[in-house]
This record gives structure tokens, sequence and C-alpha cells, in this order.
């Protein structure tokens, strides 16, 4: 070998090891972006006890999650409903839904828990369950007193904050917040405790992409969408405030939030209604809070929701045990001995025997199995993004490189 052929490796060998490091990661987050195959489903663990909601494209279940010594947990289960039109779709958006919350662990946000699938493929989440109603039912209940609707509110806002902002993955990589884009009173959680709990993220984006999809920002209920999400531009987290501008409008009020025709919306957006023209006991500064969270112009509304949360701790009616206020009401407004259990059986099921578990098919019979990784439907793959196969492409990702470091060395070998 030569003495320029041997200088020639060595400088090689001095770039390969100062690059190796950024190759390394640039080799992981390649394959970190293809997710892996469905795997296998468990053994049968979640048992179905009764339905308790259902959407446009899932379906929510109360199960019995069951592990060893005789431990039980009781969760919920969310699946696409059998009478779905575009299930490998819909499943889609319930796997990005368990991608985008996998992460999130907050008092005030509902948690994802697990994602498995059952017999047919089938995805499904297992999150956390939270034993009371959604904020709608109680509103339908009648007024609300201030001080209780300021610490629904600002509990809220405290979930939404904490979804806003960015989260540290590690390896010096930085994951954008969420903009939850279907904030409602269905959506707001109340246990019979006092806890207030923000659900249902199958249509919550992170900013970055929220930001670079503007066609998409239609997505949520009408009566609650910011100028903004209408009108198809970028949306960001203050647009997820506007919409709590109106759920607080209309616990101040009593009345639902006016939208008005389709083409007289902007209208609406530029003229909302003071609540103290329809409640004169409305205090000042609530209202004040609330009219700045309903601005049309974004740059006008709180910069972040911890700052709107913190001018409602200012006002002069927010409650000092506002928790426990709230389970009061509740217990007043829906006695104990009215409410379903949650170890109560739906009619019909007369035996344990008879309870179903998740991996029972809710496809049709006859229906094609569950598309798989590799199969399109709609132009769409049907992934699973589990976080439990993390490891296993770190490993490939170590095992390419070596390869391309072999073969650069035998290359060399064989040149000689």
């Amino acid at each position: 070998m030569t003495a320029d052929r041997t200088t020639r490796l060595r400088e090689i060998g001095a770039v390969l090891a100062e690059r190796m490091p950024s190759v390394l990661d640039a080799v992981i987050t390649l394959l970190e972006s293809i997710p892996p195959a469905v795997g296998p489903p468990r053994p049968e663990r979640y048992e179905i006890t009764r339905q308790i909601g259902a959407g446009g494209q899932a379906e929510v279940l109360l199960a019995t999650v069951r592990g060893a010594e005789e431990f039980h947990r009781l969760v919920a289960v969310k699946r696409v409903r059998s009478d779905q039109v575009n299930a490998a779709r819909a499943a889609v958006d319930l796997i990005n839904e368990a991608h985008v919350t996998s992460r999130l662990s907050h008092p005030n946000v509902v948690g994802v828990l697990d994602v498995d699938c059952d017999k047919t493929g089938q995805p499904f989440l297992v999150m956390e369950y939270v034993d009371g109603i959604d904020l709608g039912k109680l509103i339908e209940t009648g007024p609300l007193p201030h001080p209780i609707a300021s610490f629904i509110v600002r509990e809220l806002l405290l979930g939404l904050g904490y979804i806003h902002e960015p989260r540290d993955q590690g390896r010096g990589r930085v994951r954008r917040g969420l903009v939850h884009r279907d904030v409602s009173p269905g959506n707001v959680l109340l246990s019979w405790e006092g806890e207030v709990k923000l659900a249902d993220f199958g249509v919550a984006q992170m900013l970055e992409r929220s930001m670079t999809a503007p066609a998409m920002a239609t997505v949520g209920k009408r009566g609650y969408m910011s100028p903004e999400q209408v009108n198809r531009q970028e949306l960001d987290g203050r647009s997820d405030l506007y919409a709590v501008g109106v759920v607080l409008w209309e616990l101040l009020t009593n009345r639902r939030f006016p939208t008005g025709a389709a083409g007289d919306i902007t209208a609406v957006f530029r003229a909302v209604p003071r609540p103290s023209a329809y409640r004169q006991d409305v205090p000042a500064d609530l209202e004040a809070v609330a009219m700045r969270l309903l601005a049309y112009d974004r740059e006008a509304r709180y910069r972040t929701a911890d700052l709107a949360a913190h001018d409602l701790m200012r006002c002069r009616d927010i409650p000092r045990d506002g928790r426990g206020d709230l389970a009061r009401l509740l217990d007043d407004r829906f006695p104990r001995s009215r409410r379903q259990q949650p170890n109560s059986r739906p009619p019909g099921l007369s035996t344990p025997s008879e309870v179903r578990t998740v991996t029972e098919p809710s496809v049709p019979m006859g229906a094609p199995p569950w598309p798989r990784l590799g199969q399109r439907e709609d132009g769409q793959h049907v992934v699973v993004m589990l976080e439990r196969a993390r490891w296993r492409r770190r490993a490939i990702a170590w095992g390419v490189l070596l390869a391309v470091l072999s073969a650069a060395v035998i290359a060399m070998l064989m040149a000689r």
C-alpha cells in the first residue's frame, strides 16, 4: 500500500469518526419516521362492560383491565365504530390521536394508557376513565354559580396551557405543542370528585403541522370554532383560547353562543354581545376575561392560556375550594342514587360470560380483514405508531450504520 493511499484511508477514517454521531442520528430519525406494522394482539386483558359514548367515527366503551394477583382497573376503550364507512381513514385518525397524546401527562388532560389491536387487527386506544359527566350535561341542568364557572374554565385553561407548550424529546429534539381544535363542553369531562379534564384529541395537530395545513383547519364544532379556523387560516393555541371564551360565555349566560347563518358568520364574530346583556349579575372582571378571549383579532386575545388562567385567578369570585364546590354541585344536581354505577351491566348482559372483550371484532360479519401496513385504502396506509417498537428501530439503525461502514472498509481493501 502506497503512502498516499495510507494517508487517504486515514483521512477517510477520521471523517467517518467525526461524522458518525450525526450519521447515526440521521439514520435513527429516518427509521423512526417509518411506523412499524401492527403486531400480534395481546391476550384478552380488556373486558368491556358497556358503551359510554359515541361520535362520528369512534365509540368509547367502559372496560376493565385485568392483571396478575387479581389486579383490575376501570379504563375507557376507544375504537372505530362498526358502522363507519371509511374505516381505514378513521383508524389512521385514531392512531394519530394516540401518537400526538402519547407523552401527555397532566391532571387536566385525559391520558392515553395503551394502544393495542384486536384479532382482526383493528386498533383501539386505552384511556384514563373519568367517572362523571361532561360539561355539556351539567350546563343542561341550569345556570352555574359564577365561582364554579370560573373554576371549570381555569382548570380547562391549565390543561390547554400544558398541551400548547413544546416538549423536549431528548437528543436535542423538541416536539412542538398541540392545538386541540375541538374544545367544547362535550370534550370537557367532570369527575364526581370535582376534577376537570380535557378529552378527545382526535383532530388535534402539532402546531407546525397546523401551520402548514390550513385547509384542514375547518374541523371542529361550528359554534366553537375561532374566526381563523372558520376562514381556514393558520392556527395556533389562541384558536383554542377563542373556544374557551365561547364556553365561558355560555356558562355566564346559560345560553347557546350565537353562530348566525353561514353568510353573516363574520358579523357575529365581530359583534359578540356581552354576557351581562343576558344576566345582569355577571361580574365585570369575569366578563372582561370572556370578552378578551372572544376577540376577533387573535392578537387582541391572551397570548397564552396561562395568562388567561392568571387573570381568572385575580377575579373576585374565584373560589377557594373550587374542586370541592364543583363536587358538591354535582352531588346536588346528579344524586348518587340516580347515577349508573361503573361496574353495572347494560340490559341484556345477565352473566359475566356474556360480557364482551375488545378482541371481539366490531366490524360486520363478512367484512374484509383490517388493512395492514403495505395495503392501501383510499390512498392511506393504516399504521400503528407504538412507542414500544422504538427500540427495534434503534437496533435497525445501528445495523444499517454498521453495514454501511463495513461495505466502505471492504471496498477500500479491495481497491488495494
